[in-house]
């Protein structure tokens, strides 16, 4: 597959503001008188992960738009709902069948992270199956781009 540069682009500005509000986090950990901790490093391997299943759903998503206008007021509902659906607001031990959400992986890891110190090999079902997840979602994605991307122009 070829990967398209366009989608890669954005994701990368994203990054760039994502990085900021992780220094923030530090800062905030630091003068809360938080000792810095060896996991801390994981942020760097959860903001990956996060990356690569924000691109997979990018290129499912960004491709579909182009022919179905509604698309991008679906993708906001669903991200808003998927929020509620991650362990962000809430302790993970409430509600423990929402592990399925590719995102509470991100979400409790980096709780793990800064939190308790866990690391990401401490859960190893669960990351497989938010990699094998973001795999999937890439290759569907990354097919549906390929085969609709000739017609973009026509439709734009």
């Amino acid at each position: 597959f070829k990967v398209e540069i366009l989608p890669v682009i954005k994701l990368i500005s994203c990054l760039f503001v994502h990085a900021f509000f992780v220094a923030i986090m530090f800062i905030v950990f630091l003068v809360s008188g938080k000792r810095p901790q060896i996991s801390w490093i994981q942020i760097i391997y959860y903001s990956f992960a996060a990356s690569m299943y924000a691109l997979a759903l990018t290129y499912l998503t960004s491709a579909i738009q182009v022919f179905f206008k509604d698309m991008a007021q679906i993708v906001s509902i669903c991200l808003q709902f998927g929020m509620w659906l991650t362990p962000i607001m809430y302790d993970e031990a409430i509600f423990t069948s929402l592990k399925l959400n590719p995102f509470y992986y991100i979400a409790a890891g980096y709780r793990d992270s800064m939190l308790t110190g866990d690391w990401f090999f401490m859960r190893p079902t669960l990351t497989v199956y938010f990699w094998a997840v973001t795999l999937i979602t890439m290759l569907v994605g990354l097919k549906v781009f390929k085969r609709l991307r000739p017609h973009f122009s026509d439709v734009l």
